[in-house]
């Protein structure tokens, strides 16, 4: 059996920045942000778009997060 290896790389959040800048019109863009943690990435994204939802299984990063 062959079996195709994946490797993932950590998440770049400097891309995700430049992807949604890129969008046609990032004003009327929601992000969902899973496994945002404390969301210190998520809130970068906020700048750019009408707005950001942050998801993440562990409550006690949630209540972190601003």
């Amino acid at each position: 059996m062959i079996v195709n290896k994946v490797k993932f790389k950590a998440y770049d959040w400097k891309i995700s920045y430049q992807t949604t800048r890129k969008l046609a019109n990032p004003r009327e863009t929601l992000i969902l942000d899973v496994g945002c943690g404390n969301e210190e990435k998520t809130a970068i994204h906020k700048e750019l778009v009408n707005m950001v939802v942050g998801l993440d299984i562990k409550l006690n990063v949630l209540k972190e997060a601003k």
